[in-house]
């Protein structure tokens, strides 16, 4: 008698454990469903997280957002903002992996297009993913033609991968669009340096230091020339 006791009792608890797992797992799947079918789900999740990104509490940001994505996985905006989560935390495959997936969702015509692909670049690049990171340059480059920043960009990662003679096209291309941005001039002479031709590097560092000191805005640029210029003295 104690033994069937004990049977029945054993099965009862089985019963109760395959009801257990049935109304969780039922649970999670009527959860799933809710946020993908009501927008107050997703809307909360968004601006919560959108909130706390604003206040520096990353790790709520991120959580809240990646709850966004999951309840509308189409929306750029989440993904974008997923992004900027992972990226502010150093997670950068992540990072990427979400700038790609916002630009996937998010229509070309709009502005914040340009934006995402340029946080992308930088992405890539920190990752010294550069070819990547160049073929994202190439892309803002066919949206804005005119980004003298992102030719000097262009500059620098030539510069890092050695092709030299990209890099200096990129420089002098960069300051045909702005003659006034001294970042390409003070690269481009890093550059010269770096080949060996410490004519045109002090020439160019003497520019630098003549004409970025007029402005407090561009001033840091004319002490790197004169540190420079110190340095090829020695």
């Amino acid at each position: 008698m104690l033994m069937r006791r004990e049977e029945r009792i054993r099965k009862y608890i089985l019963v109760l454990l395959v009801i257990l797992a049935i109304v969780i797992i039922g649970g999670i799947f009527l959860k799933d469903i809710l946020e993908r079918s009501y927008p107050e789900y997703y809307n909360e999740h968004y601006q919560r997280g959108g909130y706390y990104l604003n206040e520096g509490a990353l790790d709520l940001a991120v959580q809240e957002l990646q709850k966004a994505v999951k309840a509308r996985p189409e929306s750029g905006e989440a993904h974008y903002a997923l992004a900027v989560g992972y990226f502010r935390q150093e997670r950068l495959e992540e990072a990427a992996r979400s700038f790609e997936r916002a630009i996937e969702f998010t229509p070309q015509h709009q502005n914040i297009h340009w934006d995402i692909r340029y946080l992308l670049r930088t992405t890539y690049q920190r990752m010294g993913k550069w070819e990547l990171a160049l073929e994202e340059d190439r892309k803002l480059i066919q949206k804005d033609p005119g980004s003298y920043e992102v030719f000097n960009n262009m500059g620098m990662i030539y510069g890092k991968i050695g092709d030299n003679n990209q890099a200096l096209q990129a420089f002098n291309h960069a300051i045909k669009l702005n003659p006034s941005y001294y970042q390409a001039y003070l690269n481009r002479a890093y550059l010269y340096e770096a080949e060996g031709k410490i004519d045109l590097a002090s020439k160019e560092y003497q520019f630098i230091r003549e004409n970025a000191s007029k402005s407090p805005e561009t001033e840091r640029f004319a002490r790197a020339a004169v540190q420079r210029l110190a340095a090829l003295k020695r």
